[in-house]
This record gives C-alpha cells, sequence and structure tokens, in this order.
C-alpha cells in the first residue's frame, strides 16, 4: 500500500501573451494563485522573462489540505 499523495489532477489554463502555462492543482486557481504559479515556473526553470509562445506546465500543491481553504 502507498501511503504518497496523489498527483493533482485538476488543471488550469494560464494564458499570458502568446505563452499558455498548464498549473496542475488540487483545486481551481484563483488569480492571485495563478500568479504565484507563474512565478514558481520562473523559479523552477530560472527564467526572468516568460517566452513568446509556446507552453509548460508546472505542478503545485494548492488545495492539497482541505483546511487551508476555510
Amino acid at each position: 500500500m502507498c501511503d504518497c499523495i496523489p498527483k493533482p489532477t485538476v488543471k488550469t489554463t494560464i494564458r499570458i501573451g502568446g505563452f499558455t502555462l498548464f498549473a496542475f492543482a488540487y483545486r481551481a486557481l484563483t488569480p492571485a494563485e495563478c500568479r504565484l504559479a507563474v512565478n514558481m515556473y520562473r523559479q523552477q526553470f530560472k527564467v526572468k522573462k516568460l517566452p513568446a509562445s509556446g507552453s509548460a506546465a508546472v505542478v503545485t500543491h494548492f488545495g492539497a489540505n482541505p483546511a487551508d481553504d476555510l
């Protein structure tokens, strides 16, 4: 039996210009959390500016603890 946490399955699409970021979480993200997801992507991939086009994905832990949503 696995005691691991299942991967998040809710996908929120964030479009910034011609770039699309797919943020996976345990629930739909708010606009503020979308901004945090973009910052997480920039930190993980060490980029100062987002690409002009294309797409990428980032996995977050938003919604993993239901007590945080109260």
